[in-house]
């Protein structure tokens, strides 16, 4: 962010990192004071730039609603909400979805995911759909144990178990966004 003004692909290649799938990686900053300091105009800048060279890009924009995260959704083509089965994460997401809408986002531009589905005590995806008025665009399903082991590991789940419903799921919804 010190060098916004500056980026060139030659900047940004000393700063990104591979990961062995593949995907190159922004990190975070290093400590929590770096990113009390991040201003929206600077993401905005980086945001361009990194448009210019990558044809995708994913900002996992974690759960806080701030300034930085509303520039992220602001200059994104698709925003993906990703819930758990749950009373709590559906509240959460009606008031995040009704806080879109005052941002006059197209109702196309917010796509649901929903994330650890197909415990028994789940609310079911068709009354989810019903209270949020939006559909479902795809679901992963739960294995924590799986999830936990590819965490520890630093292995993804698609590099892990490939054939496994989890890996199905994210291919699922891989399509979908292409499509």
């Amino acid at each position: 962010l010190a060098y916004a003004e500056k980026l060139d692909d030659a900047l940004i290649n000393q700063v990104v990192v591979e990961h062995v799938s593949g995907i190159i990686v922004l990190t975070s900053p290093t400590s929590f004071e770096r990113g009390q300091d991040v201003k929206p105009e600077e993401l905005y800048k980086v945001f361009q730039t990194l448009k210019e060279i990558y044809p995708i890009i994913v900002v996992d924009g974690g759960s806080y609603l701030d300034d930085n995260l509303v520039t992220y959704m602001d200059m994104a083509d698709s925003i993906l909400m990703v819930l758990n089965p749950n009373l709590a994460a559906l509240r959460d997401a009606r008031q995040f979805l009704n806080f879109s809408r005052t941002l006059s986002y197209p109702e196309q531009k917010i796509l649901l995911v929903l994330n650890q589905a197909g415990h028994k005590a789940d609310v079911k995806l068709s009354e989810i759909e019903k209270v949020l008025h939006s559909k479902i665009l795809g679901t992963i399903p739960a294995d924590e144990d799986l999830m936990l082991s590819c965490l520890n590991d630093g292995i993804p789940v698609m590099l892990k178990k490939s054939n496994h419903a989890i890996s199905k799921g994210f291919k699922a919804l891989a399509n979908a966004l292409l499509t």
